[in-house]
């Protein structure tokens, strides 16, 4: 476990679990707590023992936003606030490694971003979780999210998400929001079975053909980190980059060779010589 104070990070069976760890303000992200997830999500690439990470919430809530109380009251001219925010939240989403959100509570405003951040989304039915942009109803616009959720609701949805207010529910956002959970499950201990089984199928995966995959389908989706464009990076080009290079792969190579063998694959070995940054 390593030291922070807004947040918990810990590894455990070679999964790095990343905690919002300020239950008493519903784990809003204060200025802190935005420095140590792009922190933990470094440390968590840098590790080549770690094969996936999830993201939870202490205590009722998973987030519920910006803290603005603490936003307004530090103010520094040398920190762009979208810029700031943008590399807080691209940090979880264009993570290398897969991104599950545990979705233990109520996502609201900026949580509602991060869980749109992460790979694979699940959420308890019978917990009294939801979703909302509450943030029209304070005269604020869900600015710097809206880059990660317009592209996976579509343009209608996000308008009636931010338009509205309205509180989702997880069986709401499960069975009439295409493109908002991977999975509804029915209650906590259903919720860690889940983690833990997709987890599981996550870790049994070639390490660099898990990143090459998340990258392309960012290049693909036009989901590109900020500072990035489709004209810096042609999504044809892209599609070359990644194929040339897994047919020179050893993983490719090793997988191939486990298949006609009829053996699961043992990916220890590439995991610990750690994981290149994709580079189409």
């Amino acid at each position: 476990m390593s030291a922070y104070n807004d947040i918990i990070y810990a590894v455990s069976a070679d999964i790095a679990t990343v905690t919002l760890n300020r239950p008493q303000r519903g784990n809003a992200i204060s200025p802190r707590m935005r420095d140590e997830l792009i922190q933990a999500f470094e440390q968590a690439v840098a590790d080549p023992v770690v094969r996936a990470v999830v993201l939870t919430g202490a205590g009722r809530y998973f987030c519920t936003g910006m803290d603005l109380a603490q936003t307004g009251s530090r103010p520094d001219a040398a920190v762009d606030p979208v810029d700031a925010a943008l590399r807080m939240f691209d940090a979880v989403r264009h993570c290398p490694k897969p991104v599950i959100a545990r979705v233990n509570g109520p996502a609201v405003g900026g949580g509602v971003g991060l869980v749109f951040c992460a790979d694979i989304r699940l959420a308890p039915r019978s917990t009294g979780v939801y979703f909302r942009l509450a943030e029209v109803e304070r005269g604020l616009v869900p600015a710097v999210i809206s880059r990660y959720i317009v592209p996976d609701l579509g343009p209608m949805r996000a308008r009636q998400l931010m338009l509205t207010a309205e509180r989702v529910t997880v069986a709401d956002a499960a069975d009439h929001w295409p493109g908002f959970l991977t999975s509804a499950v029915a209650d906590e201990k259903a919720l860690d079975a889940a983690v833990a089984e997709y987890t599981h199928m996550l870790c049994g995966n070639a390490p660099q053909a898990m990143a090459d995959v998340k990258r392309l389908v960012a290049v693909q989706g036009g989901g590109l980190p900020s500072g990035e464009t489709a004209v810096t990076t042609d999504a044809l080009a892209a599609v070359r980059s990644v194929f040339s290079r897994m047919l020179q792969s050893k993983e490719a190579a090793y997988g191939i060779g486990e298949f006609m063998a009829k053996r699961r694959p043992d990916w220890s070995a590439f995991v610990t010589r750690g994981l290149p940054k994709s580079k189409l």
